[in-house]
């Protein structure tokens, strides 16, 4: 899956079970949606917005809260 949407249409392609053979389970559909998600979080790389207003996470990084771009610095 290459995008949010291709994800979204999985899930909704796969919530309820053409048969009993190809029905897929809670565990392996949360593990799709979380898998997925990750990749796609990770391969895009965006570029900060004018905007930025920077809210520092646990892990000591900073997330724009308008854009969600990681702050460069």
């Amino acid at each position: 899956m290459n995008s949010i949407q291709e994800l979204a249409q999985w899930v909704i392609d796969n919530r309820y079970p053409k048969n009993a053979k190809e029905k897929t389970s809670d565990l392996e559909m949360f593990h799709t949606i979380v898998d997925t998600f990750v990749e796609l979080s990770k391969t895009k790389e965006k570029e900060p917005c004018e905007k930025c207003d920077w809210i520092e996470l646990k892990d000591k990084t900073s997330v724009c809260k308008v854009c969600g771009t990681q702050c460069p610095f």
